[in-house]
């Protein structure tokens, strides 16, 4: 009898306990979730170059977060090293942003320069910028928040839009209006040449 009586308390309590425990691991697991602070994980490996000097470098490394505008933002790379006072080097470096339309924006390019005092990343080297909304252009720099959504070019962009080739002095990536809704704008300078599309040219 005192056998059951300690097995029946011991199943009443697990049936208290257990569904707490579920609630509490449930509750950790979202607020983990909705972390929104993009991070940065540089654990640097000491390597030797070939004068057998030590150098400290990072393989592939992933940045990942949400910017305070709400959309995605992740970044990978071949390789980055310290530069010192909170700069890393990276090389190979393609960035994603993804908006809560569905629409994403990639940049890419040969070298990028971390700053993390500004939140920040300079795209160096050559950048393209590749859009679902159907432009595919070149800069030779460009900064890009890490922190907000926001971008732009340091030159003259050029390459091709929805609807034909597109030059322009300037390229800014930023929300705009009341609900920030995130545009593309060219300023200082801007030339379009209208390219007519293989089904407009049958009709004629």
């Amino acid at each position: 009898m005192l056998r059951d009586r300690i097995y029946t308390k011991a199943v009443a309590w697990l049936k208290v306990l257990l569904p707490l425990l579920a609630l509490v691991l449930l509750s950790t697991m979202f607020l983990l979730a909705r972390d929104s602070k993009p991070s940065l994980d540089l654990t640097f490996l000491d390597v030797f170059d070939q004068n057998n000097n030590v150098q400290e470098r990072l393989n592939a490394p992933i940045y990942s977060g949400v910017t305070s505008n709400g959309d995605e933002l992740t970044m990978v790379a071949r390789e980055a090293q310290p530069q010192g006072e909170g700069l890393t080097k990276a090389f190979e470096v393609r960035a994603n942003l993804i908006f809560d339309s569905g629409e994403n924006i990639v940049l890419t390019s040969p070298t990028a320069l971390l700053r993390e005092e500004e939140d920040s990343v300079l795209l160096d080297g050559g950048v393209r910028f590749d859009s679902s909304t159907g432009y595919i252009l070149d800069t030779q720099t460009m900064t890009a928040s890490t922190e907000r959504t926001e971008a732009e070019s340091h030159g003259p962009v050029h390459g091709f839009g929805p609807k034909g080739t597109l030059d322009a002095g300037k390229m800014e990536i930023s929300p705009v209006g009341p609900d920030e809704d995130v545009q593309i704008i060219f300023t200082e300078g801007v030339r379009m040449v209208y390219l007519r599309s293989t089904e407009e040219k049958d009709t004629e």
